[in-house]
């Protein structure tokens, strides 16, 4: 669920990242959905009985599932993996968990905002946004005792994701279509078509995963899908801070550039030329422009 993100929370850190950062995102969402689906139809051929796995006693499908497969010193090999995998993860979920309360805090969204937006001056990274990171995901995973409501948070965090991701992707193919200036690596015809695709998937797949389980007489409080109120109670608390206070000192994201290092398009031209006259290069993409080289608008 959070691995397919990484090359978004990196994206500050890439050398050439007007190329490296979307190729990366497209060779992850590509491969790891290709990996996926053959992991997935392994599965379906070799799973023995469907219902035994998922109603297991002990609550994990997978691990079910491998003890039908396997002896059980190749169930126990492969459960370590899969353990091992989920423990690192979460390492990768912290980082980027981190990387958004600092930066919003920078803006000053939060509440307490001047405690996490604060980089420590040893290891030079924000600790405090961290530890907080800790505490809430420590609180978090004390939801395991109450049976289904961790199933909830893990909901949540699936919705969360697709929202984030669906409302650029949107106003990409629609309202900012006409004047959105793409980068020197981008997918050129196809954008629209796999944008259109990725909303339809994700508005498909955000109710269903706030539908209940069963359904009418059937459902109880035990098996209710308690995700619809954890995720819509928590946008409405969100909600409720912006209006309430929130208003009166967020004002948008803070550029961290200085205003007189920012070049206006009508003056990219004038500054490539300048800089190469001099006999500088300027690198776009994989390539590198010298003053033997036309330089068109659209190029510029």
């Amino acid at each position: 669920m959070s691995g397919f993100d990484s090359p978004f929370h990196l994206a500050e850190e890439c050398s050439n990242a007007q190329v490296a950062t979307p190729r990366a995102i497209v060779l992850t969402a590509s491969v790891g959905g290709i990996l996926g689906f053959v992991f997935q139809i392994a599965m379906a051929y070799t799973i023995v009985d469907v219902d035994e796995a998922v109603n297991d006693s002990l609550g994990q499908p997978y691990i079910s599932y491998l003890n039908q497969i396997l002896d059980r010193p190749s169930a126990l090999c492969l459960a370590s993996f899969a353990i091992v995998l989920s423990f690192s993860m979460t390492f990768s979920c912290m980082i980027a968990a981190s990387r958004v309360l600092f930066s919003y805090s920078r803006d000053n969204c939060f509440p307490l905002s001047r405690y996490w937006c604060q980089v420590n001056k040893i290891t030079q990274t924000p600790v405090n946004a961290v530890w907080m990171n800790w505490f809430i995901g420590c609180l978090l995973c004390l939801l395991m005792f109450g049976g289904v409501a961790i199933d909830a948070i893990f909901s949540v965090g699936a919705i969360g994701s697709f929202i984030s991701f669906t409302i650029p992707t949107f106003l990409r193919i629609t309202y900012a279509r006409s004047f959105f200036k793409p980068g020197p690596w981008n997918l050129g015809k196809f954008t629209y078509l796999s944008g259109s695709l990725a909303v339809s998937f994700t508005t498909l797949m955000i109710p269903i995963l706030c539908f209940p389980q069963y359904r009418g007489a059937d459902n109880s409080p035990s098996l209710m899908n308690w995700t619809v109120l954890v995720y819509w109670g928590s946008l409405f608390l969100a909600i409720a801070w912006y209006y309430i206070y929130a208003h009166k000192i967020y004002s948008g994201p803070k550029s961290n550039l200085d205003t007189g290092s920012v070049i206006k398009d009508k003056e990219e031209d004038e500054v490539i030329h300048t800089i190469v006259s001099k006999g500088g290069q300027i690198k776009y993409g994989a390539s590198e422009i010298t003053d033997e080289d036309q330089i068109p608008n659209e190029k510029a």
